[in-house]
């Protein structure tokens, strides 16, 4: 049997969008190894490929194992000199992709030229018909749930994740706290998620406000039975929407927002108002949270949850 490489980046969004590709590789035959920092902790989520930790330092000979080499590739030194390598030594096989919502001036990064127009997930489907030639793309990742919890267990339950790996993207935290608020006065049970280590960033919220969880297994259980997720554009975002939670995400840019949104499953967005774009002065990076109040989320998240009962209603 063939088998292949996937190298997502080390977001936790990345690694949910790479296994798209993963899941459509072995439906075509391949036996895969998927690479991820942390992943790995939902090995057993994902039944059709192992998910290995990244390697420890630059000695690439497992590359040698493989036929078809793709790789999420960004700044990270390690990440470089494996993009490096793979090219010179299995140029043939090897594919570099490189998904962003930047503009810029320069020429795309990569072998797959983005659609803005269309979510990551969209752009990785149209990379494996067109590039790989698969036949019977799938838009799933196959993520499954162990059989001991049960779906939306407490729908009255929202997990708010007030936190991402870049602080630009984070809506502010007095503001978070206003929504939490807000909710319980709504009815519903409100609680902020957080991985232990982001904890220390949140020490203004009171430890009845927080589950904090050691590891992707734990907070993907604790998501999968809660009723609604609200966040920002962050791979928790993801987690949740891969779950099947319906998701409230706040996003900085519409571009973003069409180009990064949890598009999983049943979703909803806030995005920023427009701003003026003065050259020099990055107005929309300093002000786009001004233009985002809880009222507004509150007002998103009550559609979120008339749109999801219509469709869950229309199954029927």
């Amino acid at each position: 049997m063939k088998k292949a490489l996937v190298y997502p980046s080390k977001g936790l969004g990345d690694g949910l969008l790479f296994l798209v590709l993963s899941n459509n590789l072995s439906k075509n035959g391949y036996e895969v190894d998927t690479y991820h920092p942390f992943l790995y902790n939902l090995d057993n989520w994902f039944k059709y490929t192992k998910i290995r930790p990244y390697p420890k330092n630059d000695n690439f000979d497992f590359l040698k194992d493989y036929q078809l080499i793709i790789i999420n590739s960004d700044y990270d030194p390690l990440n470089k000199k494996l993009v490096k390598v793979a090219k010179e030594k299995y140029k043939d096989i090897t594919f570099e992709i490189h998904p962003s919502a930047c503009k810029g001036k320069n020429p795309p990064i990569g072998d797959l030229k983005f659609d803005f127009k269309k979510t990551v997930k969209e752009n990785l489907i149209v990379f494996l018909e067109n590039e790989l030639n698969l036949t019977s793309v799938l838009s799933s990742n196959d993520i499954t749930v162990p059989s001991n919890l049960s779906y939306r267990k407490y729908p009255k339950r929202v997990v708010i994740h007030p936190s991402s790996n870049d602080l630009e993207k984070n809506w502010p935290k007095e503001k978070f706290l206003k929504l939490f608020k807000k909710l319980k006065k709504e009815g519903f049970d409100p609680y902020f998620i957080l991985m232990s280590f982001e904890r220390q960033n949140f020490l203004n919220f009171s430890n009845d406000q927080i589950f904090t969880f050691n590891n992707l297994h734990e907070i993907a259980s604790f998501i999968y039975e809660s009723g609604f997720m609200i966040g920002n554009d962050s791979g928790i975002a993801h987690l949740a929407s891969n779950l099947k939670i319906p998701t409230l995400t706040i996003f900085s840019t519409k571009r973003k927002h069409i180009f990064w949104r949890p598009s999983f499953y049943f979703d909803r967005s806030v995005i920023s108002l427009p701003l003026l774009n003065i050259k020099g002065f990055r107005l929309r990076e300093q002000y786009w949270k001004n233009t985002i109040s809880s009222k507004r989320v509150l007002k998103n998240f009550s559609k979120l949850i008339k749109d999801f009962e219509n469709y869950e209603s229309s199954k029927f």
